[in-house]
């Protein structure tokens, strides 16, 4: 789903730091967001547990893959931009994702 959201054609505006409250970089932070969170608990199903080595590795991996798409979306799609900023919104979705995963494993191993 990502991958068909990045490459789709869209429109190129000028950026500032007031874009991160955009619809566009809320909905980059929520992509990248879940799909962390489905990586974190996909590992900690098929193990029983999750180590911080591991989400660190998943967040980078997840993060790599949003600056990938961006290099792919602008070097072979007509229409589509590398914006950094929607690379600041990608890992801003990561980070927020791993805290809530890390909160929500801290509330069911101590119960």
């Amino acid at each position: 789903m990502i991958f068909w959201l990045s490459v789709t054609s869209g429109a190129n505006l000028p950026e500032t730091f007031l874009d991160l409250l955009s619809f566009d970089k809320i909905a980059h932070a929520i992509a990248y967001g879940v799909q962390a969170a489905l990586y974190y608990f996909a590992f900690y199903k098929s193990k029983g547990y999750i180590t911080k080595p591991s989400m660190f590795f998943i967040s980078i991996a997840v993060g790599l893959y949003g600056i990938i798409m961006e290099i792919i979306q602008y070097c072979f799609f007509p229409g589509r931009y590398f914006e950094e900023l929607d690379i600041l919104a990608n890992i801003m979705g990561i980070a927020i994702a791993h805290m809530i995963f890390k909160q929500l494993l801290n509330k069911t191993t101590a119960a």
